[in-house]
């Protein structure tokens, strides 16, 4: 057969799985189990650093649980995982914009939506930090926000830039100009082009910080 070149993958709750998500349409849930014919010397547990070599020794071998999308969707390019009070959920994209759910517990589908072919290919998922929502960032810059208990679309909005969303990560904290007295709030941190971060702030979609990597000849020097 092809080769299937890997889009996205990520750990698995809680767990001792990691799921990937394929070009060919395929997301696979694998079970690791580490096995090696030499166990590392010191406390039991494996508390001690490993001899050199031990990790080159060994290999990973376990299960495959896979799942695959409707060919008419194209590949699988994003995956993220969460566990909830009822459900282990795998969220996984596809190239033409579709946003899957799949319950590793009793492999049923929550739901499926869709993102308008305009707004890009989605490319990075996250999970809200109180698994009641995730965010998707597409290559034409795109964040969407959905709501996972209804599966409802909340907030659209575009980074500024238009740049591609490379990667999404959660959290809900304070940010150091946030107003004194102002408690922790959800916020969206993008990885943006090829250069840049932004923070986003869930609640009405606006940017409140940037970061940029700069280049070396860039860098001030003083006399």
């Amino acid at each position: 057969g092809g080769t299937t070149r890997l889009h996205d993958a990520c750990v698995v709750e809680n767990g001792r799985s990691v799921a990937s998500a394929g070009s060919d349409g395929s997301v696979h849930v694998f079970r690791v189990e580490v096995s090696s014919s030499a166990r590392p010397a010191g406390a039991p547990g494996g508390a001690a650093a490993a001899p050199d070599g031990y990790y080159r020794n060994s290999r990973a071998a376990g299960t495959a649980t896979v799942r695959r999308v409707d060919p008419r969707d194209g590949g699988a390019t994003a995956v993220v995982h969460f566990n909830t009070a009822a459900s282990s959920t795998v969220l996984f994209a596809t190239e033409r914009g579709g946003v899957r759910a799949w319950d590793l517990r009793c492999a049923a589908e929550p739901f499926r939506r869709r993102l308008r072919p305009e707004l890009g290919r989605i490319c990075a998922l996250a999970g809200g930090n109180d698994r009641h929502w995730f965010v998707a960032g597409t290559d034409r810059g795109y964040v969407a926000l959905w709501d996972v208990r209804c599966g409802m679309l909340l907030r659209l909005w575009a980074h500024g830039g238009g740049a591609p969303i490379s990667r999404l990560a959660t959290s809900f904290t304070r940010l150091p100009h946030d107003p004194v007295g102002d408690g922790p709030r959800s916020y969206v941190f993008a990885a943006c082009g090829d250069d840049g971060a932004s923070v986003f702030d869930l609640a009405d979609g606006t940017c409140r910080q940037c970061f940029r990597a700069v280049a070396p000849r860039h860098y001030f020097t003083p006399f």
